[in-house]
């Protein structure tokens, strides 16, 4: 995934994954303002072809967490349970739709 402003790539908002514990945790960081233009949703499965839906901009699932607001970014976090994994794998993705 590569996140992309009007200045180009921002390596500060580029997504992490710890495995660590009982669940997949998916971090990243959005700018506030995007909120507003697009729809976020990440999406995972134990294949490439079915995923489950996570929504991110309000309202959110209970699997994210969105940290306080500042200088225009938010840290994001969704934790899915390791158990969804299938032989101790799991894809996710960032669906991001502007209308």
């Amino acid at each position: 995934m590569r996140s992309v402003n009007s200045g180009g790539a921002d390596p500060v908002i580029l997504p992490t994954l710890n495995t660590s514990g009982t669940n997949f945790v998916f971090s990243f960081t959005r700018r506030v303002q995007s909120t507003s233009d697009t729809t976020q949703v990440f999406q995972y499965g134990s294949d490439l072809g079915g995923w489950t839906p996570v929504n991110i901009t309000p309202p959110t699932s209970a699997a994210v967490t969105l940290g306080s607001p500042v200088g225009g970014l938010q840290s994001v976090t969704i934790s899915i349970p390791k158990t969804l994994a299938s032989g101790g794998k799991l894809f996710g993705r960032l669906r991001v739709v502007q209308p």
